[in-house]
C-alpha cells in the first residue's frame, strides 16, 4: 500500500463515503470532538512539561515523581493533576513539593474526571514545547527525555518519539518479557521489528506501540490536533495516536531502540480490573469506528482499510480474552468470546479461528492452562534467542532494510 500525504487534512467529520461493498457500515455515527488546545502561558522553548494524571495511586506515586527528578535532561517542569483522589496522592505530592522546594512541580487539584480529563488539564496548565505523559504508577528511565528530545531537536518532521518500555511488578522489580519490541540486525545492533512499526494497516488493526507514557511530543502538532477525547478513559491512547499518524504517515513518529520507561504491572490498574472490560470494548468500538468511517482518510486508502474493520474488533475482543485468560478468568473470557460472537462486524470463520481456541482453554484446569502458556512463551523466547544469535532466517532478510537512524 502506498502511503498518502495527508498533511492537508483537518480532523474534521469525514466526507468520504464508505465502501458500498462493505459488510458493516454503522450508522448515527456522531463527530467526535476534541478539545483544543487553549494556551495562555508563554512557551518556553526546550523545556518539556511532564503531566502526571493522578487518581488513588498514593503507593507509588512518589517512585514516578524521583524518576522524573533524577532524568539527565534538565530542563523539564511536572504537572501533577490530581483527578480527585481519595487516598492520600495529593499529601503525598505536597511533602515531595516541601522536601524539594526548589524542583519545578506544581500540584492541581480537580473532580473526578477520567485520565483524558486530567492529561488535558495538565496540558493547559504546561509551559513546555515538548510534552510528556507519566503514569503516577510507572517510572522513567534517567535518559528517557534526553534521548526523546535529542531526537526532536535533530529531526523536525519528527512530531512524536516513543521508546522501549520495559515491565515491572508492584515492588518494582523488572519482569521478564515474553516478547521483545527490538530485533536484531546483521551488524549486532537493535532495532525496531517491523511487525510493531506504524503504518495504514498496523494502525488499523492496532498493530503498533502507542503509549502516552513512553512518548514526547511537539506542543505545536498537539494545538493542531487537539488534546484527548475526555469521553474516553480507555484506548484514549490508541485514538490519539492515530490523529498523530494522520498529521504525517510516512515520518511523523519516530521509535527509539532504547528502553524510555518502566510499566508497573499492578492489579488495580484500569486494564487489569475485571469491572472495566465491558467499557474497555466500548471505547475501543468507538475508536475503531471513527477511523474506518469518519477519520480523514483518502478514499483510495479508505477502501483498501475498509475491509479491515472486522478483524480490527475481532483483535479488541480477543485481546481482553487472553488478557482475562492469563488472569485465570474463566468465565469473563467465556464472556467476551460470547460478545465476539454476536458482534455483527466478526464473521464466524474468524471467530473460529482466533475466539473458540480461547473458549476451549477457558474449561481447561487452571494448571493446564498455566503449562500450555508457559510452553508458548518458551518456544517463542527460544526462536528470539536463535534469531540474535544466528542472524535472520533467509524469509526475514527483507526486514532488514527497516533502519533506526540514529539522529
Amino acid at each position: 500500500m502506498t502511503a498518502a500525504d495527508t498533511s492537508s487534512n483537518t480532523l474534521t467529520a469525514d466526507t468520504l463515503t464508505p465502501d458500498p461493498s462493505t459488510d458493516i457500515q454503522p450508522v448515527g455515527l456522531q463527530a467526535p470532538r476534541w478539545p483544543s488546545l487553549n494556551h495562555r502561558n508563554p512557551v518556553v522553548s526546550g523545556l518539556v512539561s511532564v503531566i502526571m494524571p493522578a487518581y488513588n495511586v498514593a503507593g507509588f506515586i512518589v517512585d514516578a515523581l524521583e524518576s522524573v527528578r533524577l532524568q539527565t535532561y534538565p530542563h523539564w517542569e511536572l504537572i501533577v493533576v490530581d483527578d480527585g483522589s481519595t487516598d492520600d496522592t495529593a499529601s503525598r505530592v505536597k511533602a515531595y513539593q516541601q522536601q524539594y522546594p526548589t524542583l519545578p512541580v506544581r500540584l492541581l487539584q480537580k473532580p473526578n474526571g477520567g485520565v483524558s480529563s486530567a492529561y488535558n488539564a495538565g496540558v493547559q496548565a504546561s509551559c513546555g514545547e515538548y510534552l510528556a505523559c507519566l503514569d503516577p504508577d510507572d517510572a522513567y528511565e534517567p535518559n528517557a527525555l534526553a534521548l526523546m528530545v535529542d531526537v526532536l531537536q535533530q529531526q523536525p518532521q519528527v512530531v512524536a518519539v516513543h521508546g522501549v518500555q520495559r515491565h515491572m511488578d508492584e515492588a518494582g522489580n523488572l519482569l521478564a518479557q515474553d516478547a521483545s519490541v527490538l530485533v536484531g540486525q546483521p551488524d549486532g545492533s537493535l532495532a525496531w521489528d517491523p511487525a510493531y512499526l506504524p503504518s495504514w494497516r498496523n494502525v488499523s488493526l492496532e498493530r503498533f506501540i502507542h503509549s502516552f507514557c513512553g512518548s514526547v511530543i511537539r506542543r505545536q502538532v498537539v494545538q493542531q490536533i487537539g488534546l484527548g477525547r475526555e469521553d474516553l478513559n480507555i484506548s484514549e491512547d490508541y485514538e490519539f495516536f492515530l490523529r498523530l499518524f494522520l498529521h504525517n504517515p510516512t515520518q511523523g513518529l519516530y521509535y527509539l531502540p532504547e528502553p524510555v520507561f518502566r510499566y508497573r504491572v499492578r492489579a488495580g490498574s484500569l486494564t487489569r480490573d475485571d469491572r472495566r472490560y465491558r467499557e474497555a470494548i466500548d471505547c475501543g468500538l468507538r475508536v475503531r469506528q471513527w477511523w474506518f468511517f469518519q477519520a480523514p482518510i483518502p478514499g483510495e486508502i479508505r477502501r483498501e482499510l475498509l475491509p479491515l474493520y472486522g478483524l480490527s474488533v475481532l483483535n479488541l475482543h480477543t485481546f481482553w480474552a487472553r488478557e482475562r485468560l492469563i488472569q485465570q478468568r474463566a468465565t469473563l473470557t467465556r464472556d467476551i468470546t460470547a460478545m465476539a460472537w454476536r458482534e455483527p462486524s466478526i464473521s464466524k470463520r474468524l471467530w473460529f479461528q482466533r475466539c473458540f481456541p480461547l473458549w476451549l482453554r477457558s474449561w481447561l484446569p487452571a494448571p493446564v492452562e498455566s503449562g500450555l502458556r508457559w510452553c508458548r512463551m518458551w518456544g517463542k523466547q527460544s526462536w528470539q534467542v536463535c534469531w540474535r544469535l544466528n542472524g535472520y532466517p533467509q524469509w526475514l532478510k527483507r526486514f532488514q532494510r527497516v533502519e533506526i537512524k540514529s539522529g
